[in-house]
């Protein structure tokens, strides 16, 4: 009997520990800095996010502004992401005070990067690289929702007034229910991330367990405002190499099966749809600010071409169109330039450690000659 006394009373105990906790946690959800003290680091280190990426663009665009040097950014998807190394456009630039970021996220679409244009805009970079690509030029499906939800929600939660600009117009009919426009809707959307971190924080503290991937820190962000914080904007941490690690056979099995993914997934539209009206709307926001814009397409694995439909990629042409001859817009081809190899690729549609390297080669002469007319 005075085991199963004892026994209840220290059941008791944790019981009661764990809702005093829960109601600290409560107390510090509640208070609107404590929001954003608590949240931001989960966010950061990957625990309650797949990854930390996805929310550091305000603290990247602050960083730029005050970083006193010439700034070029790149933004775009996991293909620009992937394709853009800025440590290697440091070393090639021969002007020692030129800095580029890649701030560029995987699955992002213009419709998603044109919510940061205002703060671009006052973080005042001297030049801007966008990604064009076939993979992105069609309207979003249903089936985008999810990820739409959660990046709209994740890049207006942490904005501020200033950030709402002529992008909302654009979105405001079919995703409005996702914008934060004011500081209270942007306090209720972090609220939301309560239950994830609250447990989060609740394993750390009784059982000491994380949700933070043990065997990478592919997913984290680095400490804001460090040096290893810099280098990252530059450099990240890319995920392990596809075709490195293949056989083969299993090599051979990719290029016969998912080398004609690309072909059968973009098809693109030469016009009249979201992307078109998102990109419009950003590089007119830009060249207005007197900023440079570079517009680039990206390569795909030489494989892959062989399985397109006669002129099923034509409508990237003319996405591009009315930009050649632009004021301050230049354009480089990636998609149809030849020399793209094997060796530079990681899968059919992402570039590698020698594709980062070709790229960079390629592009950074032409970036570096833009800058300079302008300096």
């Amino acid at each position: 009997m005075k085991v199963m006394v004892e026994q209840s009373s220290g059941e008791g105990k944790v019981s009661l520990l764990s809702s005093l906790f829960v109601l600290l946690l409560s107390l510090l959800f509640v208070v609107p800095s404590t929001l954003d003290i608590v949240i931001q680091p989960l966010l950061y280190d990957g625990s309650i996010v797949a990854l930390g990426r996805y929310s550091m663009t305000q603290d990247a665009l602050e960083t730029i502004q005050e970083d006193e040097q010439i700034s070029v950014v790149a933004m775009g998807s996991s293909m620009m992401y992937k394709a853009f190394n800025g440590s290697c456009f440091d070393t090639l630039d021969s002007q020692s005070n030129v800095r580029y970021y890649n701030l560029a996220i995987p699955s992002s679409r213009p419709y998603n990067d044109m919510l940061h244009i205002p703060r671009l805009i006052r973080a005042n970079p001297d030049l801007v690289m966008l990604e064009v690509g076939v993979n992105y030029l069609v309207d979003p499906s249903s089936s985008n929702d999810e990820y739409l939800e959660f990046r709209y929600k994740m890049d207006t939660m942490e904005q501020s007034d200033l950030d709402v600009g002529g992008w909302h117009q654009l979105i405001e009919d079919r995703y409005g229910e996702w914008l934060a426009t004011n500081q209270l809707e942007r306090e209720q959307f972090k609220q939301e991330w309560f239950p994830e971190a609250s447990e989060e924080l609740l394993r750390r503290a009784l059982l000491d367990e994380s949700g933070v991937y043990p065997y990478s820190t592919y997913a984290q962000v680095p400490e804001v405002g460090t040096s290893e914080w810099v280098n990252f904007l530059q450099e990240p941490e890319w995920p392990p190499v596809g075709f490195d690690r293949m056989t083969p056979e299993v090599s051979q099995k990719y290029n016969e099966t998912d080398m004609k993914l690309s072909a059968q997934y973009y098809k693109p539209q030469s016009g009249g749809t979201l992307p078109h009206s998102a990109l419009r709307y950003i590089v007119e926001e830009l060249t207005s600010a007197d900023i440079k814009v570079v517009l680039t397409t990206l390569p795909h694995h030489p494989l892959t071409y062989q399985y397109l439909v006669p002129g099923q990629w034509d409508p990237l042409n003319d996405t591009l169109s009315p930009y050649v001859g632009m004021k301050d817009v230049e354009i480089i081809d990636n998609t149809w330039a030849q020399g793209w190899e094997h060796a530079h690729f990681d899968d059919r549609n992402h570039l590698d450690g020698d594709g980062r390297n070709q790229f960079c080669e390629r592009t950074s002469p032409i970036i570096s000659s833009l800058l300079s007319r302008g300096n």
